[in-house]
């Protein structure tokens, strides 16, 4: 997998029974020769668009904000998982505590209308 992310997830949106129902999705504008993290405004995405995406080869990584540093960083990488016939979103194995999905900011209420 490349270390440059086809997008980044900043948000996620949750249904009443807690699971991630929409994501925060930001195209990213890094290039190899530029690999600083950039992106533009972020599109509210259904979380099964988001499993499309993946399993059709795109890559997702979640940032996290450094308050200290005023910065984004670089999460995890996202996968998809099967449960029976149930997919979902988690972050690939062995990625810090920081980075899952369930850490990055809930939008619920956060943006009118969401």
């Amino acid at each position: 997998m490349s270390s440059l992310p086809d997008f980044f997830v900043t948000g996620v949106w949750k249904d009443n029974s807690g699971r991630i129902s929409h994501l925060l999705l930001h195209p990213n504008g890094a290039t190899p020769a530029d690999p600083e993290i950039y992106f533009g405004a972020g599109i509210k995405t259904a979380a099964d668009h988001a499993t499309n995406l993946i399993e059709a080869s795109r890559s997702m990584m979640t940032l996290r904000w450094n308050y200290s540093a005023a910065t984004w960083e670089k999460g995890a990488f996202i996968a998809v998982a099967r449960e029976g016939n149930t997919k979902y979103l988690h972050i690939i194995k062995d990625a810090s505590e920081e980075d899952h999905l369930d850490h990055v900011i809930r939008m619920n209420g956060l943006i009118s209308g969401t």
